[in-house]
């Protein structure tokens, strides 16, 4: 289990999220809900090569719903840098997809590469928002 807190921080804010097994680890995870500046939020994905051994690169494809829109529109796949074998990197604000939509993501590394993945939603950077003082809405990917 992860413990996240700010204690120096007003408000005071804390969360909690469990770690992956290597056993649960797979070639894709799905991310639910993924918001790009939607709602004064935008979220982050942290992906992990859970492989012993071997570079991978990670997919995301979104399929996003823009506010005040009734079709959903699919946008990337958009690569991560190069992975070796424990490493991470962050999809955030990908640059494919507008700012304003609300999405979820499926996250791709191919064949049998395994990967874990964790969810971060923050409000900081947006009107009103207290910032940096820590992302409270996390979760951890959905295995595949």
């Amino acid at each position: 289990i992860v413990s996240e807190s700010n204690p120096g921080g007003n408000p005071f804010k804390a969360t909690i999220y469990s770690c992956f097994s290597a056993a649960s680890a797979t070639s894709k995870a799905a991310v639910p809900v993924f918001k790009r500046s939607y709602g004064n939020n935008t979220t982050g994905v942290a992906v992990q090569n859970a492989n012993t051994s071997g570079n991978v690169t990670v997919n995301a494809t979104f399929v996003c719903h823009p506010a005040g829109s009734t079709t959903n529109t699919t946008y990337g796949p958009v690569a991560s840098k190069v992975l070796a074998p424990g490493e991470s990197d962050v999809f955030l604000d990908p640059a494919t997809v507008p700012a304003g939509n609300l999405c979820s993501a499926t996250l791709d590394a191919g064949g049998t590469n395994k990967i874990i993945a964790v969810v971060n939603e923050s409000s900081d950077g947006f009107p009103a928002a207290t910032t940096y003082r820590l992302n409270t809405k996390n979760y951890e990917a959905f295995n595949l």
